[in-house]
């Protein structure tokens, strides 16, 4: 799979609030799979995205999630995306 666009929603999200993640990626094969982990300032926490949408190659993987840690020195998010032939991954870090 490749990875084409990453958003965040709100992009400047704070403890405690909702943060909705949306992943465009496109494949040749089905993709299985669409994981990741999200970095804070102490904590991390495992990611898992749900398939909203698909139009031929390219499809559209969603997930919100509530924020637990801090977020103001480290703010990274790291995905995974499976399919029949491997794993790509990309980490992103939206502040920088």
């Amino acid at each position: 799979p490749t990875f084409s666009k990453v958003t965040f929603d709100p992009l400047d999200v704070q403890q405690g609030q909702s943060l909705t993640i949306t992943v465009t990626l496109s494949s040749q094969s089905p993709v299985s799979a669409v994981t990741g982990t999200l970095i804070g300032d102490t904590a991390s926490m495992p990611v898992s995205l749900q398939k909203i949408s698909q139009t031929g190659t390219s499809s559209i993987y969603s997930t919100t999630i509530t924020i637990t840690d801090t977020l103001l020195y480290k703010y990274i998010l790291q995905l995974d995306a499976v399919n029949g032939t491997g794993t790509s991954s990309v980490t992103v870090a939206p502040r920088s």
